[in-house]
């Protein structure tokens, strides 16, 4: 990730675009703050996730994408690629410009896509609506709670994507609820002396302490209640996780 001049191109934004079931997720890469502020720049960020998630958008499969071969890719509604687009760019703005990796991530049948987005303050506030920034999450989800609206179901999310910016899982992980039956009696008669009554089953779920030396998601203790675990809060919010992407700008920079 150098330019002719040796500069590492290790700067710049992180785009989201999705649709209901399916999310793309790109990085692009510049030498310096000063360009990824500029409109031009994150343009090709916006338009990189945009066409991939459109190029893709039929796939079922989750899909790692190298930069070359983002850049291949034709820009919808224009005749020009990506690769067309970030070579305008480089020549005015006189530095190295690099798509550096994508992903399709698609939500299982009936699920949902969930997304967060790290703002940046390389994103100016007169430009609202660009999903940009320098941390980003999307992941591939399922909710069991039929009673939730689809606005709290698509925040619960939210909340899990942005858990996974912070606390920065490897993994998923495994459950690792404990779940036992227990019975109790429950009397028949208000008569105090009456041994009668009827025996009752019913299940306890019990769960282990979190963890926050874990890099497994299920056993970190939730971003915004640290006094569960993320694998107890999935339950309690009714939801799982089947799949994530997190990307950090620069991260996988040499």
């Amino acid at each position: 990730m150098q330019d002719p001049t040796g500069k590492k191109a290790d700067q710049g934004l992180i785009a989201v675009a999705k649709s209901k079931t399916t999310a793309a997720i790109v990085e692009v890469n510049c030498n310096s703050d000063f360009v990824a502020k500029t409109a031009e720049f994150q343009r090709i960020v916006k338009d990189a996730a945009e066409t991939t998630l459109k190029t893709f958008t039929e796939n079922t499969d989750k899909i790692s994408l190298m930069g070359e071969e983002i850049l291949r890719l034709k820009i919808p509604g224009k005749d020009d690629t990506l690769q067309e687009e970030v070579a305008l760019a480089i020549g005015k703005l006189k530095e190295n410009i690099v798509i550096n990796r994508g992903c399709i991530l698609n939500a299982p049948p009936g699920g949902f896509i969930a997304s967060y987005i790290h703002p940046s303050v390389l994103v100016s506030a007169t430009r609202p609506g660009f999903t940009l920034g320098s941390f980003a999450v999307i992941a591939s989800m399922s909710c069991h709670d039929v009673e939730s609206s689809a606005t709290a179901v698509r925040l619960r999310g939210r909340d899990l994507c942005q858990h996974i910016v912070g606390m920065k899982p490897a993994v998923i992980g495994e459950k690792r609820v404990e779940v036992l039956n227990e019975t109790k009696v429950k009397e028949n008669s208000l008569d105090v002396n009456s041994v009668s009554g009827t025996v009752e089953e019913h299940e306890v779920r019990k769960y282990p302490p979190p963890n926050d030396r874990s890099d497994h998601l299920m056993r970190q203790p939730f971003l915004l209640d640290t006094d569960i675990s993320v694998e107890h809060w999935l339950e309690m919010a009714g939801l799982e996780i089947h799949d994530f992407i997190r990307y950090q700008v620069g991260e996988n920079v040499k």
